[in-house]
């Protein structure tokens, strides 16, 4: 047997938390039990409900349980993960560089300032465009190599855009009969 410091239930393939256990043993058949080995994990969107699972659980009658009913480590019935809460933490971790984890400031600050522009206060939306733009050069001159690369697709993605809309019927269509 098994146990977990701090069990997470969550939604399959998620990090959206639907509860946490203290203290769960895994025993030998796969199953979670909970208070000092004593109460198992039971799982409403098995083949019994839940109207009909309580009854059982209360009487504590284990072995009249069906087996999806009882809850396991990974994936359960009805979407329900059960995984030990540290691999969890591990699953969601930001492994994006710092530049492009100090640059979602920058584009917070430029979200702010467009939305500040959008309900009116220009004057606040001016201070808060400035605000970015400082934020922005601040975080090129810390992160040059971001910035460079960050320019050069731009640029790329721009070209590419240009050579699109001269490539169109519409735009050739229009140049037709000029000098």
């Amino acid at each position: 047997m098994q146990t977990i410091k701090i069990l997470a239930i969550v939604k399959a393939g998620t990090a959206e938390s639907l509860m946490r256990i203290p203290q769960v043993t895994v025993r030998d058949d796969g199953t979670l039990w909970a208070n000092n080995n004593t109460m198992p994990l039971t799982n409403g969107s098995g083949t019994l409900g839940k109207d009909a699972l309580l009854p059982l659980v209360n009487a504590k009658a284990w072995d009249k349980i069906p087996a999806d009913n009882y809850m396991r480590l990974g994936i359960n019935v009805g979407d329900k993960e059960c995984i030990d809460d540290t691999k969890l933490a591990s699953r969601y971790t930001d492994n994006r560089s710092a530049a492009d984890k100090a640059r979602d400031k920058v584009e917070a600050a430029y979200i702010k300032a467009e939305r500040l522009q959008e309900n009116g206060g220009v004057s606040s939306a001016i201070a808060a465009r400035m605000e970015a733009d400082k934020l922005a050069a601040e975080w090129a001159a810390t992160y040059p190599e971001a910035a460079a690369a960050r320019k050069a697709a731009a640029e790329a993605e721009e070209a590419a855009r240009q050579r699109r809309i001269r490539n169109s019927d519409g735009y050739k269509a229009a140049l037709e009969g000029r000098d």
